[in-house]
């Protein structure tokens, strides 16, 4: 039987099983009918030999007087064996002397030769021939002949019966391997099943539950293990091919950008060479015009090198005339190169501004110290005076014009700071909409009568966490630019409102994170820009207007800001139809505006604790000690570092805290600091200064923002600040 690929592994062991069997039995049935029939035949051949020998002996004598009729009968006496069909007896010469036969005739030519003693045998029949004797001499000899016919049909009925047998064996060993190979196939079933679907639903998630022998066992704990190892496998090409997909996404589109780039500058090369060419030789022929004229027909004659400058279409050209002589010495011609200083002349004109700005903010951060210093002293006293006046008094709105005229002095001082860029960064919370509201007084002087602002605010805007000096610097800047767009006048609108960027949607603001933040919308309705113009606003030094006239600076300062406080700016213009400018800054929930409320909200009273103060200022150190010590605070005082050090031996295990001034005459703050810590590691110190970033920097108190209080200040700051220090551990 032939069994086809698709046959199941039941199937197969039922049919080899079978098989197996069927041939077993056939293979003994056939053993055992071979093994009988030749029993049978040995058994007949040797009842034939002895009847022949008897058969001879009987007809010894009639063979030996030639008497042939006993011999017949004798011969005819065996016609009682049944299976005797065939006797002939011969003679010496082999001549038949009598014969018997019980059906057919023998064929002519003899009886078959035999050596005596021996049997003959055939498919049908079996033959025996014997010699007779008489003393020791052959004189004839007996051929008997039997049939095996009823040997034949005895072995049918054999044969039948062992066909019957093996049968009978051969259901029995079905039934009983059928019930076997179940059980021992099923496992194998269940695990070919699990297998057949994983393939087709590459579902690697699926576990086989087989159990069976502890071969199958092994088998589906490895199936298990190797569909796990599949799984992990698998979520890993996964994902390196998401990422590979990604990165030929991004090679392909950088790909795609760097050949356009490669086009657009070979394109620019060839456009720039061929006006360079076509200035050359415009320069070269209408040099002459010029103030610093050149004689083109005298430069084949030159004897030594000639330097010279030219301004041509607005731009600038540094000229180097080179002599070319003949082996001699003579001249035969001159070598012109020009080279195009207009770009270098431009960083030097804004390296120059920039080093202006830089002195004027120097000049603005000595300024602001003085300045700071007055307006503690006034913000102090005026604070004291409101303490002690009584609510109901005619003179404390007075004293309560003169501090909020203070405050705004010391707003004015930080927002001079701020566009100079260098105020004291010191991020706090921020209420948006009261800030702009503020400046808005400032913004308005600074845009002039001839253009309108508006202001519009949603109330649900919320706070950011930053400097507000940043904030102000980012407004002025971008209000500075939209008077300069509309020098005719206009309208200006600052707008505010809190926006949510979903994770989903990163088409439109694809270079920030998801979150809420909150827009400030600054648009006006000013000249515009064009796309080209748009893509170099925030170029440092880049600017469209004229000489002297800006540094470039100032949206490049904008969108640094911004980006430093996890924010973003999107700019929307058209040529004649005015700017937008979008400022996205991170919202903030409030707790640190809730929290420096909390810790300003009421004084913090001392308890007792000696404080060494240093200050070079007279007012400011009078101030700051009438404030600490009206509050539970001993002061010990002293006008510079160098008196600082001297007061601090006499009561150095007394002093719990050190309030200096950062910039002294002398040993400055810092300076003072160090020396004290070597007597005592760990002193607490907290230093005050009207000065700027920079300044800071300089004096070492760049690393000590969290211990810098700046001038000027109030004094629930003051106190709070103290003990913040005196509290940390």
């Amino acid at each position: 039987m032939k069994l086809s690929r698709g046959t199941s592994l039941a199937d197969r062991l039922a049919v080899t099983n079978v098989v197996t069997v069927g041939i077993a039995i056939m293979l003994v049935g056939v053993v055992l009918v071979a093994g009988g029939v030749a029993a049978l035949r040995a058994m007949l051949l040797r009842q034939l030999e002895a009847q022949g020998r008897i058969a001879g002996s009987n007809c010894t004598a009639a063979l030996a007087f030639a008497d042939r009729d006993t011999a017949a009968k004798t011969l005819e006496s065996l016609a009682a064996l049944p299976d005797v069909v065939r006797v002939e007896l011969y003679d010496r010469e082999g001549a038949v002397f009598a014969s018997y036969s019980r059906q057919r005739p023998r064929a002519p030519g003899g009886p078959p030769q035999k050596k005596a003693g021996g049997g003959i045998t055939g498919l049908k029949s079996l033959a025996v021939s014997q010699p007779i004797n008489l003393g020791g001499e052959a004189i004839g000899s007996i051929y008997i002949e039997s049939d095996l016919s009823r040997l034949y049909s005895g072995l049918w009925n054999l044969l039948l019966f062992v066909a019957m047998l093996a049968l009978a064996f051969i259901l029995i060993a079905s039934f009983l391997f059928s019930r076997l190979q179940r059980r021992l196939t099923a496992p194998f079933s269940e695990l070919v099943a699990a297998m057949k679907t994983v393939s087709q639903s590459r579902d690697y998630t699926l576990r086989t539950s087989a159990a069976g022998v502890e071969e199958v066992n092994i088998l589906a704990a490895g199936f298990n293990e190797m569909l796990s190892q599949i799984e992990n496998q698998d979520t890993k090409i996964r994902r390196h091919g998401d990422y590979l997909e990604e990165q030929v996404a991004w090679r392909t589109a950088e790909l795609g950008k760097e050949l356009e780039a490669r086009v657009a500058a070979e394109t620019a090369l060839v456009t720039a060479a061929q006006q360079w060419r076509a200035t050359f030789d415009e320069i070269l022929y209408a040099a002459a015009d010029t103030k610093e004229s050149l004689d083109v027909e005298k430069l084949a004659g030159i004897q030594r090198r000639m330097l010279s400058t030219l301004v041509y279409g607005g731009k600038w050209f540094n000229v180097t005339v080179d002599p070319v002589t003949r082996e001699g010495g003579a001249p035969s011609g001159s070598v012109f190169i020009m080279t195009d200083t207009t770009e270098r002349r431009a960083l030097d004109e804004h390296l120059a501004q920039s080093q202006k700005m830089d002195a004027i903010g120097t000049l603005a951060g000595g300024v602001a110290h003085d300045f700071n210093n007055i307006l503690s002293v006034i913000l102090s006293y005026s604070g004291f005076l409101l303490d002690e006046i009584p609510r109901d008094s005619k003179m404390r709105p007075d004293v309560e014009e003169i501090k909020k005229s203070a405050e705004r002095a010391a707003a004015l001082t930080r927002q001079l700071l701020a566009f100079s860029r260098k105020q004291v960064v010191n991020p706090s919370a921020i209420v948006v909409n009261g800030l702009i509201n503020n400046l808005s007084k400032m913004l308005k002087r600074l845009i002039g009568e001839h253009i309108s602002m508006e202001l519009r605010f949603d109330a649900d805007t919320g706070m950011v966490w930053m400097d507000p000096s940043q904030l102000e610097q980012i407004l002025v800047n971008l209000v500075v630019n939209a008077r300069d767009a509309m020098p005719k006048g206009g309208r200006l609108l600052i707008d505010t409102k809190r926006v949510c960027v979903a994770p989903d949607n990163p088409s439109t603001f694809a270079d920030v994170g998801p979150g809420n933040y909150v827009l400030i919308n600054v648009t006006d309705t000013g000249t515009g820009m064009d796309k080209e113009t748009q893509k170099r606003i925030f170029e440092p030094f880049f600017t469209t207007k004229g000489v002297g006239k800006g540094t470039g600076l100032g949206l490049s300062m904008v969108y640094g800001a911004v980006k430093q406080n996890g924010g973003f700016v999107k700019v929307y213009s058209e040529p004649g139809r005015g700017t937008a400018f979008h400022v996205y800054l991170k919202s903030h929930a409030g707790e640190g505006a809730a929290a420096a409320v909390k810790e300003t909200a009421a004084p913090h009273g001392g308890n007792g604790e000696l404080v060494l103060l240093v200050e070079d200022e007279e007012p400011v150190r009078r101030a700051v000690r009438k404030m600490l010590e009206a509050n539970g605070y001993k002061v010990v005082e002293a006008a510079n570092g160098d008196e600082g050090v001297a007061a601090f031996k006499t009561v150095a295990a007394k002093v719990s805290l050190v309030v200096s001034d950062v910039v002294m005459p002398g040993m400055g703050g810092v300076e003072m600091m160090m020396r004290l810590r070597e007597e005592r590691p760990g002193l607490k110190a907290l230093h005050m200064s009207g000065y700027t970033d920079d300044m800071l920097e300089t004096h070492g108190v760049a690393g000590q923002r969290a211990f810098v209080l700046t001038k000027p200040f109030e004094q629930r700051v003051l106190l709070a600040k103290v003990r913040e220090i005196l509290e940390r551990g």
